[in-house]
């Protein structure tokens, strides 16, 4: 009997902690967090009217059709597409994109939709951030109310973000694409209208969950209407995975993927070409939910090298190979056929090569630095090599491989086994990988 009781007093104290976590999570205020800085409440409050107006944007089923067309498209990365690229119909870009026009939907419905809102009630972040995007349809009414908000924000630069950097994030969108996809084909059906319907999280913190409202239909007796209702609900990967199709209103990285490095000139008559292989990552990096950048991870693999020419000038370098992991691929561990020239011919003057491995984000630029070793007239030179990059995280890996060592052993277990046939490299870190090689005689 004591026990019972025992058990039923910790019972109910576990469930009154986990009670006052739920509301500490769910009144979280970001004016209160230290960590925020006046630019990030201000993207809050943008992101916040954002998800507002989108509310009622997408009760119009084409509208939300044209936002998942976009998405789908890939038209931009990582599952997303920024506000400004659909508020762009007449431009050159999103709307002209191969992918998107073959999914045959109307377009330029979202701005319509999202002007709509704009004349019916005040946004002053919206007008001021995306004044270059609305014409002047947008009534004045969306400023009657607003005259002494805009004249407070009139001391906040336009250059404090990238509105571009502000998007609708679907993570696990290809969880949905039978439902969602326009591309899909029979998917604008009534029956199916009914149910494409997304929960909508406005980002307002570094988290990998937080509250989003979910729509639903309310009927209150057989023969009532069907009312549209919203309830708050926890969003995390499980249910942007499983429950429900869900929109982010997300701070993402604005990246550029680097090019791949010019093939240098081929000397001799045997060509040693090395490639990133197989890549699998089991760490998330970036948050589902951020106002900085959320969303996958964009890993970057270096080859830092030091080569002299004729005249023993040497010759550095440090380019990088893109690989974007989506966050669906880091959940489940999946690991991405890459097959990227890592080295198009590794010769014998360069001794050792650098692999560095990084993950790309918005923040202030860093250093990532080796040391190399090359040879030049039978002498061996050692040399710093570097390059500036953008990190939140610690460099993930910065190693040097020796030459003769890597094409000694670079077929046999490194003791992580094998990913189609080649040796699994750093099997016990967050991002593994593999080295194929080839060696060609001319």
């Amino acid at each position: 009997m004591k026990f019972i009781t025992y058990l039923l007093i910790t019972l109910l104290a576990f469930s009154s902690c986990k009670k006052n976590l739920d509301q500490d999570f769910n009144n979280y205020n970001p004016d209160l967090d230290p960590s925020l800085s006046n630019a990030d409440r201000t993207k809050i409050a943008l992101i916040k009217e954002l998800k507002e107006v989108l509310q009622s944007v997408y009760l119009n089923q084409n509208a939300l059709d044209e936002v998942n067309a976009a998405i789908y498209s890939s038209f931009e990365p990582d599952e997303s597409i920024s506000i400004t690229s659909l508020l762009s119909p007449n431009r050159i870009g999103l709307y002209n994109h191969p992918a998107f026009l073959e999914m045959k939907i109307d377009h330029g419905i979202f701005k319509e939709e999202f002007k709509k809102q704009l004349n019916k009630k005040s946004y002053p972040l919206i007008q001021k951030y995306y004044s270059g995007y609305l014409s002047d349809e947008v009534g004045s009414s969306a400023n009657s109310n607003s005259s002494d908000v805009m004249v407070a924000l009139d001391s906040l630069p336009l250059e404090v973000f990238n509105v571009n950097s502000i998007k609708i994030y679907f993570p696990y969108s290809e969880n949905w694409g039978s439902l969602y996809n326009p591309g899909t084909p029979g998917l604008n059906t009534v029956t199916d209208q009914m149910q494409r319907l997304v929960t909508l999280v406005a980002a307002d913190r570094e988290a990998d969950s937080g509250p989003g409202n979910e729509p639903y239909y309310y009927q209150a007796g057989r023969d009532a209407p069907r009312q549209l209702r919203w309830r708050t609900v926890t969003v995390n990967d499980n249910y942007a995975e499983l429950t429900k199709a869900t929109h982010i209103i997300n701070i993402m990285d604005v990246r550029s993927d680097p090019p791949p490095p010019p093939n240098p000139p081929i000397t001799g008559v045997t060509i040693y070409k090395v490639y990133l292989g197989w890549v699998k990552c089991t760490k998330q990096y970036d948050k589902l939910i951020s106002i900085r950048n959320g969303g996958g991870s964009e890993l970057r693999f270096g080859r830092g090298f030091a080569t002299a020419d004729a005249n023993g000038n040497v010759n550095p370098g440090f380019p990088f190979i893109a690989v974007n992991m989506k966050r669906k691929e880091i959940r489940k561990g999946t690991w991405k056929q890459v097959l990227t020239l890592w080295d198009t011919n590794w010769t014998s003057e360069k001794v050792e090569q650098a692999l560095g491995i990084y993950e790309e984000d918005n923040n202030d630029p860093s250093t990532l630095t080796s040391t190399v070793s090359y040879s030049y007239n039978g002498v061996t030179t050692s040399v710093n090599v570097s390059s500036t990059v953008r990190t939140n995280d610690p460099i993930i890996r910065n190693f040097i491989i020796n030459r003769n060592f890597y094409f000694g052993t670079g077929t046999t277990n490194q003791g992580w086994g094998f990913q189609s046939q080649w040796p699994i490299f750093d099997g016990n870190t967050n991002v593994m990988y593999t080295l194929p090689y080839e060696v060609i005689n001319l």
